[in-house]
């Protein structure tokens, strides 16, 4: 996959989304180098099951983080339902790690950014449209 082209629709969408909610909402209160870590991340997550990832090559230490991940969103958000997503999403995303194609369908990506949407909707709508970045780049280049 071209990453620059990649980079390019996944800056376009993120300043498209940026100003539409910023017109709809307060989203000045928030960091925007958090929105803009959040949106690479989901940019850049289908990856994770190719051959040779640092991901896919050192998945018990990633879970381990992920287990301390869910502690700190359970001590951030105080809700049990935000902690039990978050790590069930974590499961289904190990079990799917083994088929690589699965992250690039659309429902793989809601379902990997739903988790944020319990600590903040907004932070979902930039995983969700990073992860379609992604999507819409994978359908140009095929």
């Amino acid at each position: 996959m071209n990453d620059g082209l990649r980079l390019f629709i996944g800056v376009v969408l993120f300043y498209l989304i940026y100003r539409l909610l910023e017109r709809i909402t307060d989203i000045r209160a928030f960091p925007i180098l958090l929105f803009i870590l959040i949106f690479t991340i989901y940019l850049f997550l289908p990856d994770m099951a190719n051959e040779g990832n640092v991901f896919k090559e050192n998945k018990n230490k990633v879970g381990l983080v992920a287990l301390i991940g869910v502690l700190v969103i359970f001590l951030i958000s105080k809700f049990i339902i935000t902690s039990v997503v978050t790590l069930l999403v974590i499961i289904i995303f190990g079990m799917l790690i083994k088929n690589k194609n699965i992250f690039h369908s659309l429902p793989a990506g809601l379902l990997l950014s739903s988790p944020l949407y319990f600590i903040n909707p907004i932070y979902f709508i930039f995983a969700f449209f990073g992860f379609l970045s992604f999507w819409i780049t994978n359908k140009i280049n095929y």
